[in-house]
């Protein structure tokens, strides 16, 4: 399994915000946790946040600070990249056995101690109960979805894209090609 390291990526300017008001500050920071601008409007404290929600959104330093705050957040594509490729390549079988232990009550439970000394957090995609019996689950991240983006990625396939060949016009000795490659 191999290691990485993310490189924090640099803030915005220290004064991104100091120009704006109150709620326009809450406005930008609904908006950067992922509420619509209505909905970053009223928790503002607009008190028509329907009319409000674009004139603050098209207000030039509101705009401003959106933007670094999102570059402050956002994922570069190497990372993203780095992310899915670790996930094409990491083995759930590897340690199945060692990222659960048993509960007082003899449930089976994840270890967390265990996930963090194995350093397998970051493929988990979540946790759910197995059956009647209450025992936790993990469920990994696919292996093959991640693939598959990285094939999209790399141009090597396409969104919905199929291969046809017509083989009533092939000879045996061309159809062998075309399967093997050659």
């Amino acid at each position: 399994m191999s290691e990485y390291k993310l490189e924090k990526s640099p803030g915005p300017p220290a004064d991104v915000m100091a120009g704006l008001n109150h709620r326009q500050r809450s406005f930008v920071l609904g908006i950067i946790e992922g509420l619509s601008a209505v909905q970053a409007a009223k928790r503002a404290g607009y008190a028509q946040p329907v009319a409000k929600a674009s004139r603050v959104m098209a207000h030039p330093a509101v705009a401003r600070a959106i933007e670094a705050m999102a570059e402050q957040h956002a994922m570069r594509a190497g990372e993203v990249l780095l992310r899915i490729s670790e996930i094409a390549a990491f083995d759930p079988a590897t340690v199945a056995g060692k990222v659960y232990t048993t509960a007082e009550d003899g449930r089976r439970v994840v270890d967390w101690d265990a996930v963090e000394r194995l350093n397998v957090g970051r493929f988990i995609q979540r946790i759910g109960m197995h059956g009647k019996s209450g025992h936790e689950q993990i469920y990994w991240y696919s292996r093959a979805d991640a693939l598959s983006h990285l094939s999209k990625i790399h141009g090597l396939t396409s969104e919905g894209s199929t291969v046809s060949i017509n083989v009533d016009s092939m000879s045996i000795d061309e159809l062998k090609a075309v399967i093997t490659g050659k």
